[in-house]
């Protein structure tokens, strides 16, 4: 049986989404011991992560299983997915813990309850220079029987954000190692704009999963963001490319006006 990926196979919405059995709150939902029914994961100020098992219609037990090892101090809006596909779902949760560049780290869903944790061995950069963007979306990106996380990572650099569409993926069952795949674009959001992945769907029916990103196009100077429906279409090993035909905006902070037009090669060029 596979996990069933947090929030419909979406991002586990950090944040309180409502409470279960035993008083406890759920923040991180997922059937992270392979039994078919929602689970809870909560993190303690003691740094422990903590497994309350579902029993059905929104609650949960009342007593926590607590992993071994206190291995992380908070958990935000973490991706929730089967990543290594033992049919348990796993936390993937992105980190600068080093204050050297961005990491992704893989928790373990364990069928005792408990969460195999990272260790700095175990974890897998950005690029560096970049730094992912709030939320995720999950899927087979790489066609191999495997839930993948999607995210958006933007360089940050004052008057461009450039953007890379990157893909964390797991290895081998039992396995904490993460694999990144990242595909650079060549279009910028300006110095204050910003993308998000909404959905991860097929949307041009050749059996690749795509996604759908929201961005704001906007740079300094600028009156007001430009909003961009992106699609982004993929090619079924963690890269992606541009449909034809598709424009991005291009952000004005020094006169930029035009788009970002998808050529015949599935990359962007700037157009006048």
């Amino acid at each position: 049986m596979a996990g069933m990926g947090g929030q419909a196979g979406n991002l586990a919405q950090g944040g309180f989404s409502g409470a279960g059995g035993g008083g406890v709150v759920c923040a991180i939902k997922g059937d992270f011991d392979g039994d078919g029914t929602p689970d809870c994961a909560t993190v303690s100020s003691a740094k422990q992560l903590s497994f309350y098992k579902g029993v059905g219609a929104g609650g949960y037990q009342a007593t926590a299983i607590v992993s071994s090892l206190p291995c992380w101090g908070s958990l935000t809006l973490p991706a929730v997915a089967d990543v290594d596909g033992d049919g348990r779902d796993d936390i993937v949760q992105t980190t600068n813990q080093s204050g050297l560049g961005y990491d992704a780290v893989l928790f373990l869903g364990q069928s005792n309850g408990t969460f195999q944790c990272p260790t700095s061995e175990s974890s897998a950069s950005f690029p560096r220079g970049f730094q992912p963007t709030y939320l995720s979306v999950t899927g087979d990106f790489t066609k191999d029987g495997r839930k993948d996380v999607f995210f958006v990572a933007v360089s940050g650099t004052m008057g461009s954000n450039q953007v890379q569409w990157i893909v964390f993926s797991g290895m081998t069952v039992g396995s904490n190692q993460l694999r990144m795949t990242a595909t650079s674009v060549a279009f910028i959001l300006g110095t204050c704009g910003a993308a998000n992945p909404t959905s991860a769907q097929d949307l041009d029916a050749d059996t690749n999963l795509d996604v759908v990103v929201s961005a704001q196009i906007c740079g300094m100077g600028d009156a007001i963001n430009t909003p961009q429906t992106i699609n982004v279409y993929g090619n079924g090993d963690g890269t992606f490319h541009c449909g034809g035909g598709q424009t991005v905006s291009r952000p004005n902070p020094t006169q930029q006006t035009g788009m970002w037009v998808c050529q015949s090669d599935g990359t962007y060029a700037a157009s006048n």
